[in-house]
Parts: C-alpha cells; sequence; structure tokens
C-alpha cells in the first residue's frame, strides 16, 4: 500500500508497511493518532481525513500536530520519512 504527493514542487512516493504495535515509538500514540497517521500516509487531506473519520478538518490538524510533537517531526514528508525508516524523529536536511 502506498501514496504519491507532491509537495513544493517534488514528488514522493510513500509506502506503508503494517507495524508491530508494540513498537515503542507508538507507545504514546493513541489509536485515534494512528488512524490519522495511517490516512495521511495515503495522501489524504485533512478534510478527506476529518470525513473519514467524522471530525472536522480542525480537529484532525490538532491531531497531526500532537503526532508530530509526539514524533519529533514537523511536517508530512517527515512525518512519512520518519514512519519509512523506522526512526521517528526530525530529519536532517
Amino acid at each position: 500500500m502506498g501514496a504519491r504527493f507532491e509537495v513544493d514542487g517534488e514528488e514522493y512516493a510513500v509506502l506503508v508497511f503494517p507495524m508491530a504495535t508494540s513498537a515503542p515509538r507508538h507507545a504514546t500514540m493513541t489509536p485515534a493518532e494512528g488512524e490519522v497517521v495511517e490516512l495521511a500516509l495515503r495522501g489524504l487531506s485533512n478534510e478527506e481525513i476529518g470525513a473519514k473519520r467524522g471530525s472536522s478538518p480542525r480537529t484532525v490538524a490538532n491531531q497531526l500536530q500532537a503526532i508530530y510533537r509526539k514524533l519529533g517531526v514537523g511536517s508530512r514528508v517527515e512525518l512519512a520519512r520518519a514512519m519509512a525508516s523506522g526512526h521517528p524523529g526530525r530529519s536532517k536536511r
């Protein structure tokens, strides 16, 4: 499963792999946040995620900000890199 998206004129492809639920980086992530991550990595917008989950786009944005703080990332691109690498954290530019 994967998604393609464009950020600042650069195209990214993200592959999504099932992750062990016991992985330490997910220990503090709520089930709702895990679902938001999954949908965001599929390339869905906040509006689309909200529609699927029955919440507002603002709620989704707030959940993404909480996820970014927990994983030490600052964007969807960094989130995708962190999840793909298996080592969440702010990516070096």
